[in-house]
């Protein structure tokens, strides 16, 4: 057999460079042709010729000229047309084939050996080929004689009562020089349907004239059931598919409003039960920052356990531990021997003795963050395959989302009742407070006042409500509170000590005392606080000790000018009597020394006695009139305070007393290290007078 060419005559360069390519790849010759070279082409040199749109509208006459001028020699001449091209006007010019494009290699190569082979064929050949074909081929005159077929087309037509082409595609036929697919279905009660499909086209000569038709009947019975059977399979999946999207709407809706994380997970059990071949959960919730995934919710066969008796786990090689440390599914075909000497707690073991053989664990996350996993597992292996990676991948995102919003909503609850105590601590600390509050806006209109104000102006809450502050303010106090105000407004956050009166409802006044503040920008307290304390009696007690201490100075400055003046004469007074008592002594005590001087002979012992008393006495009354006089202006000078040695100022007194009578055997204790702070004159005084009546009075022992 002589090597089969493929002549190509294609006006676009590079479509015809990679048809030659594909041509050559397919063991074949390639020849490309030009306008010139057809009118010498010869059929025994050629053994197909291919043409694109454009030159087969260029050179068709010529290529289908060549095509009837080799007579029997059968040369196939096929067209290369887009998809939306009409190919009716292509078969009617009697070009053989159309090639449709986009083609694929493995259609065109088909497409180019079938014309080969009926080019390399005999009749007897070419009628072998056709016969066993699976496709039925006819040729039929225009009055429907059939002039060819096949046993294909026998077999097929047997089935099928009239001529052919059908009565249907002759009607077709008509308008156009070609049907394609046209379906026939055949049938009866006893048997299955079949269904026939085919294709004529009318054939002309050079001069376009009809000359025959060539048909093809094609058992499209498999194909059609094999449709079916995908149209139910895509039923099917479409079902299970809105099954499943019913299931996470149900699924959506109850971890949507449930109110704390069993009930989520309960509503997630129905779901994995209704989807999957499980047996038993197990969630678990992962903390970054202990490493630790702690139990949430534990049901096997029906039986919930609770998750407060598992203890917290490690993240290991388990399944649960590989979804959260890579955010993956995990699919685990046999379980028990992917925990071998992993830790592992088997939930539901006294339920459900049988092990579970196989698992699938699905990581929940939140914004790319793995917040926990759930597994479920089945006591049959390899349980878990594709389908059941979708719905637990989508069930998972919504139980991620619902865990993510019970956790906020338990945290918005510990936050609100946390407030809600703390509101109520500080409602509870405001009306039992011993201070009078009251809170007023920025134009001072009171908006609030505590029980305690209520009590000490007598006013019931909604007398006071909405007033502004200036309408219960003493006149005389209005200037001093505005400038108070003001310095408030500008400087949020810092007390002011303020002072002022209000009005009792009885008409007095209560005196308040404490601080302003400026709380506005705080949206907790949006108010300026006035924290008061009624200081109504205390300032009456000021003022009246301010009154008695006024009338205790005038008191003083009268009793400092009475003994002033009492002073003066009783410096007089002293000086006086100083001046007149030491004349006569004087006197006494010059006459007795006199006498004893020049009269000590003459007079007894008694007398001389006596002269010595007299003598004595005067002595002692000098010394008073000198006392006198010392505490006269002791008492005028001012107290001097020093540290003064009472031990050294007792010794030095003790022996003046000695000198004066050095008759007497004293014996003296005086304690060493006596310290006082004093006047150091007046001390001396007193110790004076202390030891001189020690002495006076001991004096006779």
């Amino acid at each position: 057999m002589g090597e089969q060419i493929i002549g190509l005559i294609f006006a676009n360069p590079l479509d015809r460079q990679l048809l030659a390519s594909f041509v050559a790849e397919s063991g074949l010759g390639v020849e490309i042709l030009s306008p010139a070279s057809l009118a010498d082409l010869s059929g025994a040199r050629i053994s197909l010729v291919l043409a694109d749109e454009t030159s087969a509208r260029a050179y068709g006459a010529e290529l289908l000229a060549l095509k009837w001028r080799l007579g029997s020699t059968v040369l196939p001449v096929l067209v290369t047309l887009r998809a939306q091209t009409d190919s009716a006007p292509w078969l009617q010019a009697g070009f053989d084939d159309v090639i449709r494009l986009p083609v694929t290699k493995v259609e065109l190569r088909a497409r180019l050996a079938v014309f080969l082979r009926l080019r390399q064929e005999t009749a007897a050949q070419y009628h072998t080929v056709v016969d066993h074909l699976l496709v039925g081929v006819y040729r039929a005159t225009l009055n429907g004689q059939l002039l060819m077929t096949n046993t294909t087309f026998e077999e097929l037509a047997a089935l099928t009562p009239g001529a052919f082409p059908s009565a249907e595609a002759r009607a077709r036929l008509e308008h156009d020089d070609e049907v394609v697919g046209l379906e026939i279905e055949q049938g009866s009660p006893d048997r299955m349907p079949r269904f026939l499909r085919e294709n004529v086209r009318v054939m002309r000569d050079a001069h376009g004239m009809a000359r025959y038709y060539d048909g093809t009947l094609e058992d499209i019975t498999a194909r059609k059931q094999a449709d079916e059977a995908l149209r139910a399979a895509d039923q099917r999946a479409i079902t299970a598919y809105e099954q499943l999207l019913a299931r996470l709407a149900a699924l959506a809706q109850s971890a949507g409003t449930a109110p704390d994380l069993a009930t989520l997970f309960r509503a997630l059990r129905v779901f994995v039960v209704q989807s999957t071949p499980s047996n038993t959960l197990f969630a678990s919730l992962y903390d970054p920052e202990t490493h630790l995934r702690e139990c949430v919710y534990a049901w096997s066969e029906g039986v919930e356990l609770d998750p407060a008796t598992l203890p917290p786990l490690p993240l290991t090689e388990s399944p649960p531990s590989r979804a959260i440390m890579t955010g993956e599914i995990i699919i685990t075909d046999d379980l028990q021997a992917a925990l071998v000497g992993q830790i592992n707690i088997f939930v539901g073991g006294d339920i459900d003795p049988r092990l579970p053989r196989s698992s699938i664990a699905v990581p929940m996350l939140v914004l790319g963050r793995v917040i926990g996993a759930f597994e479920v597992q089945s006591p049959d292996l390899a349980a878990y395959h594709a389908e059941h990676v979708i719905a637990l991948r989508m069930a998972a995102n919504l139980a991620a989302i619902a865990v993510d919003n019970v956790q906020a909503f338990e945290r918005e609850q510990r936050l609100r009742l946390e407030t809600q105590a703390s509101e109520e601590r500080y409602r509870a600390l405001v009306e039992h407070s011993s201070d009078a509050l009251i809170l007023t806006d920025g134009s001072r209109n009171v908006r609030y006042v505590n029980e305690k104000t209520l009590q000490l102006l007598g006013y019931a809450s909604h007398e006071l409500l909405g007033l502004h502050a200036s309408e219960l303010l003493h006149p005389d106090d209005e200037t001093a509170t505005h400038k108070c105000f003001t310095a408030v407004l500008q400087n949020p956050g810092v007390p002011f000590e303020t002072r002022y009166r209000l009005r009792h409802k009885d008409g007095t006044w209560r005196w308040l005392e404490g601080t302003a503040t400026n709380w506005l920008q705080y949206p907790a307290i949006a108010a300026v606080l006035l924290n008061q304390r009624d200081v109504t009696e205390r300032k009456a007690a000021e003022e009246e000790n301010e009154r008695l201490h006024n009338e205790l100075e005038q008191r003083v400055a009268q009793r400092t000018l009475e003994l002033s003046a009492a002073n003066a004469e009783l410096e007089a007074f002293s000086y006086s009597v100083s001046h007149d008592l030491r004349a006569p002594l004087r006197a006494i005590a010059g006459l007795s020394q006199i006498v004893l001087e020049d009269f000590m002979p003459e007079l007894s012992p008694e007398l001389q006695g006596y002269l010595v008393r007299i003598g004595a006495a005067t002595n002692r009354m000098g010394q008073l009139i000198d006392a006198l006089l010392d505490l006269s202006r002791v008492s005028r000078s001012a107290i001097a305070r020093d540290d003064v040695d009472m031990s050294a100022l007792a010794r030095s007194i003790a022996s003046e007393m000695q000198l004066r009578d050095a008759e007497r055997n004293v014996e003296w204790n005086i304690t060493e290290g006596v310290l006082a702070t004093g006047d150091g004159r007046l001390l001396r005084i007193v110790l004076e007078n202390l030891l001189g009546n020690a002495w006076k009075f001991t004096s006779k022992h």
